[in-house]
C-alpha cells in the first residue's frame, strides 16, 4: 500500500497518537498507541468534532 501519513493535515493530525493519510481519494486515520493497546481515550474522541 502506498498511503503517506502526515502529522500536519488537520488538527488531530497534529496529534502524535493519531497517523492521517490520503492515498487515491481515501483518507486513513490510525491511532498511533501500540503501548496501549491503541485504546481511545475521551479527549481523542472529541479531537475529530
Amino acid at each position: 500500500m502506498s498511503d503517506q501519513y502526515s502529522k500536519n493535515l488537520s488538527p488531530a493530525a497534529e496529534d502524535e497518537r493519531f497517523l492521517y493519510g490520503v492515498s487515491e481519494g481515501i483518507a486513513t486515520i490510525s491511532i498511533n498507541r501500540a503501548n496501549k493497546l491503541n485504546a481511545l481515550l475521551p479527549d481523542m474522541i472529541l479531537a475529530f468534532s
